[in-house]
């Protein structure tokens, strides 16, 4: 059974969500935590492949589109899963070296995904 959901965001938060379980993949590497490491490079070779196939790739930075376009990624709801508890994971940390701005923008984005993930 096909347990995969698709969900629709700016680039410019899929950006943020790839930035965030970079930084995961980062630590994971360090720690020799070859399942976070696994998980974090799936979700974000699945965000590269939506950006590739965007019909406006490489009209905004760095090969991505426009941050205001509309980007559709599909995951298994695992994937999903691990880039909710990801994100959870960075929000703390930003609260604790006091970032509430970045703390603030990982909260929405987790709400927005979890919108988008019941209504899927």
């Amino acid at each position: 059974m096909d347990d995969a959901h698709e969900v629709t965001l700016s680039v410019r938060d899929w950006k943020l969500i790839d930035g965030t379980i970079d930084n995961s993949v980062a630590l994971a590497a360090v720690d020799g935590d070859d399942e976070r490491s696994g998980s974090g490079t799936r979700v974000r070779q699945a965000g590269w492949a939506a950006a590739r196939s965007h019909p406006d790739v490489a009209a905004g930075s760095m090969g991505w589109p426009l941050d205001g376009a509309s980007l559709t990624v599909r995951l298994p709801a695992a994937d999903w899963s691990f880039v909710l508890a990801e994100i959870a994971r960075w929000a703390e940390v930003e609260e604790r070296l006091g970032d509430v701005e970045e703390r603030d923008e990982s909260l929405r984005l987790a709400q927005l995904l979890r919108t988008n993930l019941a209504d899927g």
